[in-house]
C-alpha cells in the first residue's frame, strides 16, 4: 500500500531532469533484442515508488521521474539508492489514456548518476499485459 503521507520528490528541477535524461539515453550503448526479453519504450513522467523500511515498519514513498518502460520493468530516477533485491510498489502511467497502474517489482540495479540522484531498475513481478 502506497502511504498518503507527503511525498519526497526528486529535488531537481523539470529542466535538469531532462538534461540528465537525454544526456543517460545519448550515452546508452545500444542492446540487441536478443539480449532483452522485452523492448523499451522510452518514457517521460512521473510515477510513486514506496517500500518498507527493513524492519517493514514504515512505509517511504518518492515520486521518481521515469526513464524507460518495458512489459519487464521500468527504470527511473530517484533521489537516493534503493539496494538490489528490495521489494517496492509502484504507481505509474501506462495506455493511451495513461492510466495508473500499480505493480509490485524486485530492485534489480542502482546506480549513481549525479550528486543524489541514482538510476533504478526494477522488474516486475508481474508483467504488464500487451496493449495496456
Amino acid at each position: 500500500m502506497i502511504p498518503d503521507d507527503p511525498l519526497e520528490d526528486i529535488g531537481i528541477s523539470d529542466e535538469q531532469v531532462t538534461r540528465l535524461l537525454d544526456s543517460l539515453d545519448d550515452a546508452e550503448t545500444p542492446v540487441s533484442g536478443s539480449e532483452r526479453r522485452s523492448s523499451r519504450s522510452y518514457l517521460r513522467g512521473t510515477a510513486v515508488v514506496a517500500f518498507a523500511s527493513e524492519a517493514d515498519t514504515l512505509r517511504t514513498a518518492y515520486r521518481v521521474r521515469l526513464r524507460n518502460l518495458s512489459r519487464d520493468g521500468v527504470a527511473f530516477l530517484i533521489c537516493s539508492p534503493l539496494a538490489t533485491g528490495v521489494e517496492v510498489t509502484l504507481e505509474l502511467p501506462v495506455g493511451p489514456g495513461l492510466s495508473l497502474v500499480k505493480r509490485r517489482a524486485i530492485v534489480q540495479r542502482c546506480r549513481e548518476v549525479e550528486g543524489p540522484i541514482h538510476e533504478i531498475g526494477v522488474e516486475f513481478l508481474t508483467e504488464i499485459p500487451r496493449g495496456s
